[in-house]
């Protein structure tokens, strides 16, 4: 996609302050169509007006777009990412970007469950790469509520190539008994494995940093805390209703600094509890 704007009349007049004060550049894309971005302070407010590709998905543009209208001419090019259903998965396949004056690599996205699963759908297996077009996309990410209210699933496998994984992304998985998040995961993010009523154990990759807002809320069979040495943060509700721990041995968390409230709400057969003295906010 290229969106051309351009300062001299007739195009000038395509930029207007409205009634909230907000910018707003109206661009002519491919030359055909325009799209208006509207933005308060440099931030995007009104994504409706994103371009809809004929083929595919926008991905977003090369560079930042303007605060101020410009007094020049402006051309800005956006990029466009396809969708393919690979073994019952549906992925998002992103080319090599520059997004914002940030070089992105080809990558791939696994975006949900286009199947309708059946009793023998116990184990999914997420592909490490896509082939396109003779081109591999690794899979570096999984999207928010990718797997939520897959009740079948009981086994997920994921490539060591993820890197991110949406919220709630397992969210009401309620049958999910084993999973192992890849090493370079980071950050457990908010109720991603909120009513997972059968997991039982979970290890924490060696560099995750927090634990989200509700991540194990109702998790009622998890037995064991999971520990990272790395934890910096526990969010609120993280563990609520885990009526299963008994024990919180967290002296040996050195770089835990924050536990938010209700973190172990109704944890009610919890007996023993060991914090570590660099903790600042509980």
């Amino acid at each position: 996609l290229l969106a051309s704007y351009k300062a001299t009349a007739p195009w000038s007049t395509f930029a207007s302050i409205d009634a909230t004060r907000q910018s707003c550049i109206y661009f002519y894309v491919n030359d055909e169509n325009y799209y208006r971005i509207a933005q308060r302070g440099g931030t995007l407010t009104d994504s409706s007006y994103l371009p809809t590709p004929t083929i595919g998905k926008f991905s977003g543009w090369d560079k930042e777009i303007p605060v101020f209208m410009p007094n020049n001419d402006l051309r800005i090019f956006g990029y466009v990412s396809n969708e393919l259903i690979f073994d019952g998965i549906k992925y998002l396949l992103h080319p090599s970007e520059q997004l914002n004056g940030k070089n992105l690599a080809k990558r791939a996205e696994m975006i949900n469950i286009e199947k309708e699963l059946t009793s023998d759908d116990t184990q999914i297996d997420i592909a490490a790469s896509i082939k396109f077009n003779n081109e591999y996309y690794p899979v570096t990410a999984i999207a928010a509520q990718a797997f939520k209210g897959q009740t079948v699933i009981q086994t997920i496998t994921i490539p060591t190539t993820v890197s991110t994984i949406g919220e709630a992304a397992f969210k009401d998985c309620s049958s999910l008994t084993t999973i192992q998040l890849p090493d370079v995961v980071t950050v457990v993010s908010d109720s991603l494995f909120e009513n997972c009523s059968a997991l039982t154990t979970l290890t924490l990759p060696n560099g995750v940093t927090t634990i989200g807002k509700c991540a194990f809320r109702n998790c009622m069979q998890l037995s064991a805390f999971p520990i990272s040495a790395t934890l910096k943060e526990i969010g609120e509700e993280a563990f609520a209703n885990c009526t299963s721990l008994t024990t919180l041995v967290m002296n040996d968390m050195t770089n835990l600094e924050t536990i938010r409230k209700n973190a172990f709400k109704s944890c009610t057969n919890v007996f023993s509890l060991t914090l570590p003295l660099n903790l600042e906010t509980l």
